[in-house]
């Protein structure tokens, strides 16, 4: 694949960096740059607090969309009302039912009872929606950006940044990031696809709001590998063909820290996905609407339904995932593979520059010896030169002072 139109278009979300060079493909790259980060993008719509409130899109089980300003608290007491509701309606199930089961807060819905020799009945044991999962919906609050799929009663929430979503039986709301115009549209595009089938209500609103959030972040995701990894496989491919130089090897190790930050991405929605799907009670308690509607366990101790749709939905994003992660893995070798040869071929290089200043040295050590010998020589040969004059005249005042006269 040509990597040439991803360098030369210019998107808001991976600008061009400036560089001197002409070079199409000269175009270093930084992880803030991912479609996913959306840090350096203006919005036409304000994200920003306003007396507690934040912007959220609301997606109601009817198809309809619309913007609402809405707090964590409005929207915690919001999922407080639908457990209420959802209480209140399996109460008059029981009321109406021919045999009364005794359900014991804290126990296993599935264990037997001693005293009775009958099944307890469990309405619901998911925990019920507290202060502190709202808070990781918000930004401020959060310590990292690692993804968490949190199913609470009558609740989904989901925070896979940069959307945050809390997902109802009725309704869904999606937190909104600085500079997120692009995931709108894709989102309203997810909900309105027609891969629910014909009629929207045949499956339940949950599920209809989870896969368009998980399609929404598997399309952002692959996107960010359709546009990096192109563009890496040309610069290894032009350090390989010819010599290498500083600022390409910069350049690969650039598209390796936006490699990292990707396959952390990646790796993060592949976590929660596998842990969902190893979690019996997260799947069948996905269920919104059918925990609503119907009791969770039969008298026998089983699950009242099945959750064989949730896990196909969750299995199908996940091997998205598992793709995509094993493209970023094999790129990430293919860089480290190429830095080994190109650190082999600078080891070559210096042990070539090594070895000729090892020829120079010799050679200057061999000159400054034929200096030193040839200057000892012409020492010795002025001693040579002058000595019997000095002898003479030595010997001529050592006999004037014994009174021998010597002839010449």
């Amino acid at each position: 694949m040509d990597a040439t139109p991803f360098a030369q278009v210019v998107t808001p979300s991976f600008r061009r960096t400036a560089t001197k060079s002409s070079d199409a493909h000269d175009i270093i790259l930084v992880p803030d740059m991912l479609a996913s980060r959306h840090r350096d993008i203006l919005c036409t719509a304000e994200p920003l607090p306003r007396n507690g409130k934040r912007l959220a899109l609301r997606f109601a089980d009817d198809g309809s969309v619309s913007y609402e300003e809405i707090s964590r608290a409005d929207v915690l007491k919001l999922v407080q009302a639908n457990a209420n509701d959802m209480s209140l309606q399996r109460h008059q199930y029981l009321s109406i039912t021919s045999v009364y089961w005794l359900p014991i807060p804290g126990s296993d819905p599935r264990r037997r009872s001693k005293s009775l020799g009958l099944p307890i009945f469990g309405t619901s044991d998911v925990a019920s929606i507290h202060v502190r999962d709202m808070r990781k919906l918000d930004s401020t609050f959060s310590i990292s950006n690692e993804p968490s799929f949190v199913v609470r009663k009558q609740a989904i929430l989901i925070n896979t940044d940069p959307l945050r979503s809390v997902v109802l039986r009725n309704c869904c709301y999606v937190f909104l990031p600085d500079g997120a115009d692009g995931l709108i549209s894709t989102l309203k595009q997810h909900f309105k696809e027609p891969i629910f089938g014909n009629d929207p209500k045949s499956m339940p609103f949950e599920f209809r709001a989870l896969e368009a959030i998980l399609a929404t972040m598997v399309r952002m995701l692959t996107a960010d590998c359709d546009r990096v990894i192109p563009i890496a496989q040309t610069a290894m491919d032009k350090i390989s063909q010819s010599q290498v130089r500083t600022k390409e090897l910069e350049r690969l190790r650039t598209l390796k820290n936006v490699l990292n930050e990707l396959k952390s991405q990646v790796n993060g929605l592949h976590r929660i996905l596998i842990e969902t799907l190893e979690d019996e009670y997260t799947l069948h308690y996905l269920y919104l609407t059918k925990m609503m509607d119907t009791p969770c366990y039969l008298p026998d101790g089983s699950w009242s339904y099945d959750s064989e749709y949730a896990e196909a939905l969750l299995e199908t994003y996940l091997q998205e995932m598992y793709n995509q992660r094993a493209r970023i893995e094999l790129t990430m070798n293919n860089i480290e593979n190429t830095e080994s040869i190109v650190m082999m071929q600078l080891d070559a290089t210096r042990n070539s520059l090594l070895s000729v200043d090892l020829s120079l040295t010799s050679f200057t050590t061999f000159i400054n010896v034929l200096q030193e010998v040839d200057g000892l020589f012409f020492i010795l040969l002025g001693i040579l030169a002058v000595f019997p004059f000095v002898a003479y005249i030595c010997f001529k005042l050592y006999f004037l002072k014994r009174g021998i006269v010597l002839l010449g």
